[in-house]
């Protein structure tokens, strides 16, 4: 910025030292052509001149430090006041990462867990529905052991009954088919 200022002063005092005049020059087809020429005076040096200089330097001195040295200072300042929240930013996405791999191992670890437990809990009621189906059958087998010897003995006691009601059928029998008693 300095520069720049300075460039255009410095062109401003190398025209004044030259004097250069403008020439408006017509063409033939009626354009207008300007040209620079040297006018016809010397290179004067005399107290104009020195004073022009001064003058350059305590107005390049007087914008230093009204415009350029408050401008870059704020400049310098902002830009620490962004690397700064850029480190913030930096550091606060580390600990984001961070918190989100933690995240994610305490998730992995916690499924890891729930289908550990999932398969044990399928295992005891395995276990569980084995020894319920073992008494189950255990009682069936005991029922069904009672129920044929309950029946096996009536069974007997109605085939002891018949056995013993034989001749009162057989002679009810022979009464029906020759229809007599005998």
């Amino acid at each position: 910025m300095l520069l720049l200022g300075e460039l255009s002063l410095n062109n401003f005092i190398f025209l004044q030292i030259l004097r250069l005049d403008f020439l408006k020059i017509y063409n033939k087809k009626g354009r207008l052509r300007i040209n620079l020429k040297r006018s016809n005076k010397m290179l004067k040096f005399d107290i104009t001149l020195v004073i022009q200089i001064i003058e350059a330097l305590i107005l390049t001195f007087i914008l230093n430090q009204i415009l350029i040295k408050p401008i870059m200072s704020t400049i310098r300042e902002r830009e620490s006041q962004f690397q700064a929240l850029e480190k913030k930013t930096q550091e606060y996405l580390s600990l984001a990462e961070e918190a989100i791999k933690r995240y994610q191992d305490e998730l992995n670890k916690a499924r890891m867990e729930g289908i550990q437990k999932r398969e044990l809990f399928k295992e005891e009621a395995r276990k569980f529905e084995k020894e319920i189906l073992a008494k189950v059958t255990k009682e069936v087998e005991e029922y069904k052991a009672k129920w044929s010897q309950e029946f096996s003995k009536q069974l007997e006691q109605v085939r002891a009954t018949l056995l013993g009601q034989k001749e009162y059928f057989a002679n009810l029998i022979v009464e029906r088919l020759l229809g007599r008693k005998v």
